[in-house]
């Protein structure tokens, strides 16, 4: 993007005015701050937060207390038994909470670890103040193209109903054939597209047909996603599970919105629509207010990295300021966003079978189990993407929302 040495450095002076410390950092900076966080008195009260190199806090950890979903009023919450155990050995240990399952087995069969057990995760009903079934302003997207992938079923199929009843030009892109054949056929999508997320010949190639019978794209949601490892000891996870997270959630969801915005640019569609990219985001990704620890270290790190994502490309092709302009040129999008559909009954998390606590946990089991535990319903989890979409105007552009409303995360 520069064209003169003199350029670059304008660009570098020019940036330095805005970093913590006026200037860009130096090698010598990440070290002092390494060393001054291993110090043995700072490590035992700095923990969960991020660092400037200037050792400003970024993040809080704050202090929550996750308490226990035990019928018994008197249960302690996990937190309290751990830190009581780490600083007075002498103490009567509390009661261990209902939650943790000491009958599942370990993961790994071959290791033994002193009071490892994998976790019930139960989550209840975390929402409040939704604004399910309440209406509000819409953009027209009859005849739009939008792109779901993961719209076989759960939240994916459930948005791509509601976006089908508005009159768009509904695609489904999944992994699995014959339901998002059935899923398609049962909506009345416009068309239906096998791929494998982990395969980049089968993005391109999925693309390519796109483009042939197309031409163009009005919406992409980056939808399709997996997690493993929730409720497992993060030691006892499986190995290619948790590489999945990764390959599907960060490098696959990448490599779709790349081979993606070429369709989006182009200008076969309707100029006066709004181009939208919509990331499926999660509370996993939301660091400042960290989940419980129920492990799932791949899932939740791809997660985060889903709204670095959304950034990244918010800044690019909606920001409007000099070095986004020079390098997008004329390409320009009007809308990214990612959405949080909060805990809902779907089959998300069915690819680990011991996802939760549970053992050889099938797809029927996990939604059954997540509709006992009082999750959304994928209406209800669906509402916010809808929103996301169809809405005339958002109040803030490339930012994470939940519940209609931006979220930090």
């Amino acid at each position: 993007a520069f064209t003169s040495n003199e350029e670059y450095s304008d660009y570098l002076a020019k940036s330095a005015t805005v970093h913590p410390i006026r200037r860009c950092g130096l090698p010598r900076d990440v070290a002092n701050l390494i060393v001054f966080l291993a110090d043995s008195k700072v490590s035992g009260f700095i923990t969960g937060q991020t660092h400037t190199i200037d050792g400003g806090r970024t993040l809080a950890a704050p202090s929550v207390q996750f308490e226990s979903k035990s019928p018994d009023s008197n249960a302690q919450s996990s937190v309290g038994v751990a830190s009581q155990a780490d600083n007075d050995p002498k103490a009567t240990p509390k009661a261990i909470p209902s939650k943790v399952s000491q009958s599942v087995p370990l993961g790994n069969k071959d290791r033994t670890v002193s009071g490892a057990a994998s976790m019930l995760a139960r989550l209840g009903r975390l929402d409040t103040g939704s604004q399910y079934g309440t209406p509000f302003a819409e953009r027209d997207i009859a005849g739009r193209v939008i792109l779901i992938t993961g719209g076989a079923r759960g939240i994916g199929a459930t948005l791509a109903a509601a976006l089908c009843k508005r009159g768009a030009k509904v695609l489904i892109a999944d992994c699995l054939e014959s339901e998002a054949t059935s899923t398609a056929s049962r909506l009345g999508a416009a068309g239906v597209f096998v791929y494998d997320q982990t395969d980049l010949q089968s993005i391109r190639t999925m693309f390519g047909t796109i483009t042939e019978k197309f031409g163009y794209l009005d919406v992409l949601v980056a939808n399709a996603g997996i997690m493993s490892g929730l409720g497992v000891d993060m030691i006892d996870a499986d190995d290619q599970l948790e590489l999945k997270n990764w390959s599907v959630n960060a490098v696959g969801c990448s490599q779709v919105v790349k081979y993606a915005l070429p369709l989006l640019f182009s200008p076969s569609g309707q100029p006066d629509f709004g181009r939208t990219v919509l990331f499926i985001g999660s509370s996993s990704a939301r660091l400042t207010v960290p989940d419980p620890g129920y492990g799932a270290l791949s899932y939740r790190g791809s997660r985060a990295g889903i709204n670095g994502m959304m950034v990244a490309l918010h800044s690019l092709y909606c920001d409007d300021n000099p070095i986004a302009r020079q390098l997008r040129q004329d390409r320009t999008l009007q809308r990214v966003v990612s959405g949080d559909p909060g805990y809902v009954a779907s089959g998300l998390g069915a690819d680990d079978p011991n996802t939760r606590g549970l053992t050889d946990v099938s797809f029927e089991d996990l939604v059954k189990f997540k509709q006992e535990d009082g999750a959304q319903s994928l209406e209800e989890g669906a509402d916010n993407l809808v929103y996301l979409v169809c809405a005339e105007s958002l109040p803030e552009n490339g930012k994470m929302y939940y519940q209609r409303q931006v979220v930090e995360f």
